[in-house]
Formats: structure tokens, C-alpha cells, sequence
């Protein structure tokens, strides 16, 4: 039994005592070492299978909370992400709206322009109408004038000439009456 215990020692048993001896008798002489070995051997497995339970059990805690952490991180992330795309999105829609009430106010800007310039045009179309009714106006009244002054003319040349050819008849006349007075003359 001292080698026994001996034996289990060395091995690393820790409590040789409580072993269960199970050998059966054999020809060889070396029951003892077999059964020891046998028993060694099972007690070895059984805490092999332990060990590798709670490893087992570790590990698969240890990689449901690893697992568990990425889940959680995955969806902070996506809710980052979205957050992020969100005050984009919201910030997109701003500048849209800006740039809708930029282009409405250059529409009514372009409007007012266009209509002023209908307005202004109209306007010098008008005083065109308006100034080229004064231009004929007044050019008829020139040529009116001219043609008065001409008529005014021919009328003063006219009793012009009357007055001269009078006068020139009457001063023929004159010089022939004394021409007929006086027979000495060469005046006829």
C-alpha cells in the first residue's frame, strides 16, 4: 500500500486514499501497477472532461459577451451613421429650400426687370409716336411756311413786275406823247 501511495505521489494524485481499486488478477504478476494505472488514467480523463467543460463554458461565455460587444458596437455605429445622415439630409433640405427662394426671388427680380423694361420701352415707344407726331407736325408747318412765303413771293414779284411793267409802259407812253409833240425827234 506504501508504494501505493508512493506511486499516486509522483503521479500528482492528490488523495490516494479515496481511489477505487479496480484490477482483476492476471498472470503477470503486476496487478497492482495495472489497476493503478487504470485508475490514474480515469481520474486524469474525468478531469480532462471537466477542464474542458469549464473552457468550453468560458469561451462561449467569453464569446457571447465578445459577440454581444460587437452587436452593441455595430449599433452604435449604425445609429452614429444614421444620426450623421439625418443632419446631412436635414442640412441638404435647408440648402434646397435656401436655393428655391434664391430662384424665386431672381424670378421676381428678372420679372420686375422685364416689366420695367416692357414699361420703359412703352414709354419711349410713346414719346417716339409722340415726338415723330411733333417732328411731321412741325416739318408740315415748315413746308406750309415755305409755301406761304413762296406764294407770298410770286404775289410781291408779281405786283412787282406789274408796278415795273406800269411804270415802264407809262414812261414809253410819255416818251412817245413828246416824241409825237415834238416832230424833230428821232423816237418813234
Amino acid at each position: 500500500m506504501a508504494s501505493k501511495r508512493s506511486m499516486a505521489s509522483k503521479r500528482g494524485v492528490k488523495n490516494p486514499k479515496k481511489r477505487v481499486v479496480d484490477f482483476e488478477p492476471s498472470s503477470s504478476g503486476n496487478d497492482t501497477t495495472l489497476a493503478s494505472n487504470r485508475e490514474f488514467t480515469i481520474d486524469q480523463q474525468s478531469r480532462f472532461q471537466k477542464k474542458k467543460s469549464e473552457m468550453q463554458k468560458t469561451m462561449g461565455n467569453e464569446l457571447e459577451k465578445t459577440f454581444s460587444n460587437a452587436i452593441l458596437s455595430i449599433e452604435r455605429q449604425c445609429q452614429n451613421q444614421e444620426k450623421t445622415l439625418d443632419e446631412r439630409l436635414g442640412n441638404l433640405k435647408d440648402k434646397l429650400t435656401e436655393l428655391e427662394k434664391d430662384r424665386e426671388n431672381q424670378l421676381m427680380l428678372l420679372k420686375d426687370a422685364i416689366d420695367n423694361f416692357k414699361t420703359s420701352n412703352d414709354k419711349m415707344i410713346k414719346d417716339l409716336e409722340e415726338n415723330q407726331s411733333h417732328i411731321v407736325g412741325a416739318i408740315n408747318e415748315f413746308i406750309k411756311d415755305v409755301t406761304d412765303i413762296k406764294n407770298f413771293q410770286r404775289e410781291e414779284c408779281d405786283l412787282i413786275r406789274e408796278s415795273i411793267e406800269k411804270e415802264f409802259t407809262t414812261t414809253i407812253r410819255q416818251i412817245r406823247n413828246k416824241a409825237n409833240d415834238n416832230p424833230m425827234s428821232t423816237i418813234k
